[in-house]
């Protein structure tokens, strides 16, 4: 029989490796306890005011500590940002085939305010989704969010009139001094132009409906006034041609989601008006061809 002295080695040992064991533990539980969702949006909004200096940048982050934030699952994340550029490539929002390390959020909201992309100054960008599976990887590194897979989701696209004159302009080059307003659940787009037969330039003023035709911007019931007179209808379509679209959302399918059913507001919130396109949204796997947007 072993002696009390011949088992305090033994003692010891098993001492030793519940301290070791314990302090392991610890320290984990301590590593968890950081591991904030305060921090998440810390990170994400640093990194988002590193790719965009002179934006307005607020990151909401909620959800569980611990071993959810390590694995990057979230009961809902919130991103506001205004006054910036996102350049030709537009906002970082990207549809990838796979991840890695992959995350899940359980909301998810995006509001953009007076920002440009591709050209367009956008009054507001407004997005929100459910149930999206994501590369975690690409969001805390370089706040790229990079979707697997998503749920229901809708969106809202706000333009000010003046953001819309330009493509109106460009399809009636023989406007001159165009001004564009919405008014009324109208479109008023109004100049000067050279009168038919005779050539001299008096008032011209075009009236139309906006609607929503999927991404793309459709002009109903046109009128068309000469010096306040109207011109018959039949006489207006040889007149004006082929006006729609005058504006496609996502030209060049870059965005990750497809427009299933929209609708066009119009509001008398500013100098000449702004164009509310209100959307359900469905998400565009990276693998599906953009043909089919």
């Amino acid at each position: 029989m072993k002696t009390a002295s011949s088992l305090s080695p033994l003692v010891s040992h098993i001492s030793l490796m519940k301290f070791l064991f314990g302090a392991l533990v610890g320290g984990f539980l301590l590593f968890q306890s950081q591991a904030s969702p305060k921090k998440v949006a810390g990170k994400i909004a640093g990194a988002l005011r590193a790719k965009y200096p002179d934006a307005k940048v607020e990151v909401d982050v909620k959800g569980k500590r611990g071993t959810n934030v390590l694995n990057g699952r979230f009961d809902e994340v919130a991103v506001r940002m205004a006054d910036f550029s996102a350049g030709a490539a537009g906002f970082s929002l990207v549809a990838v085939p796979d991840a890695r390390k992959k995350g899940f959020l359980g909301k998810t909201s995006i509001r953009l305010q007076n920002f440009g992309a591709g050209g367009v100054r956008v009054a507001a960008l407004n997005l929100e989704w459910n149930d999206v599976v994501y590369d975690r990887a690409a969001l805390t590194k370089d706040s790229r969010l990079a979707i697997v897979s998503a749920g229901a989701a809708r969106g809202e696209l706000v333009l000010a009139a003046d953001a819309l004159l330009p493509f109106i302009a460009a399809k009636m080059p023989e406007v001159e001094n165009a001004r564009l307003r919405f008014s009324g659940g109208l479109m008023t787009l109004s100049g000067t132009r050279a009168a038919p037969l005779v050539g001299t330039p008096i008032g011209f003023s075009l009236v139309a409906k906006p609607v929503a035709r999927g991404r793309e911007l459709w002009l109903e019931d046109v009128q068309i006034a000469f010096g306040g007179a109207q011109v018959p209808e039949a006489f207006s379509k040889s007149l004006v041609g082929n006006l729609n679209p005058i504006f496609v959302f996502d030209k060049d399918n870059k965005f990750p989601f497809r427009i299933t059913k929209s609708a066009v507001a119009l509001h008398d919130d500013n100098a000449n008006g702004t164009l509310q396109l209100s959307s359900e949204l469905e998400f565009v796997p990276a693998l599906q061809s953009p043909q089919v947007r």
